[in-house]
């Protein structure tokens, strides 16, 4: 599986105006059948919101791709975008290495780390990362594993994971046992910049 992922950076001001225009498109993706949802950066020095389209293939992938580019509508919705917009979007293309157990339903709040490997150490943090994820979903059952696909900034991985309420995460942190710090002290070990963290409430869920 895949995602598209398209980061979008509103004009100051412009925010609920972006926000309304983006949850039309992901419930429109919606009723196309698609999965997709839409969330909104909780802690930033600028807004963002985050767009998330699943594919099953990169065929499929493909496909999406030809249907915008002939799709009058499509041009009209990017031209109106981009007017509310005060850089352009960044589109993201992500493998699923380890999905999310029981639907992958991320919850109110989404948890998201990235991790960038130094150079020729990516097949090592990959090993590291899985383990980590598969092991630690028997608890998190939410917990995922993504690696970022023809990246220009080079390869890195994300850990994603899900709450209903802050106060949940809060309770995760007092309680997370000593071998999720051993996999952070590895991966940090294996990167070649310290492991960035986000976080964001979801505005338009999976359906």
């Amino acid at each position: 599986m895949f995602n598209q992922v398209v980061f979008s950076f509103p004009v100051p001001g412009k925010e609920w105006e972006l926000q309304q225009l983006l949850e039309e498109r992901v419930r429109a993706l919606q009723a196309s059948g698609r999965r997709a949802t839409l969330m909104r950066k909780v802690l930033y020095n600028s807004p963002m919101f985050v767009n998330a389209t699943r594919f099953d293939n990169l065929e499929a992938y493909e496909k999406f791709r030809q249907q915008n580019a002939s799709d009058p509508k499509f041009r009209e919705l990017v031209s109106r975008l981009s007017s509310l917009s005060r850089m352009p979007a960044s589109v993201r293309l992500y493998q699923v290495l380890v999905a999310p157990k029981g639907g992958g339903h991320a919850g109110r709040y989404y948890h998201r780390a990235t991790c960038s490997p130094l150079p020729g150490k990516e097949r090592e943090m990959r090993t590291v990362l899985e383990e980590w994820v598969r092991s630690y979903q028997s608890q998190r059952p939410q917990f995922r594993l993504f690696r970022a696909l023809f990246a220009e900034e080079g390869p890195s991985f994300v850990i994603g994971d899900g709450y209903q309420t802050l106060t949940e995460f809060e309770n995760l942190l007092d309680k997370r046992p000593a071998s999720a710090y051993e996999a952070v002290a590895r991966v940090e070990a294996l990167s070649r910049v310290s492991m960035v963290q986000d976080l964001y409430e979801v505005l338009v869920a999976p359906s």
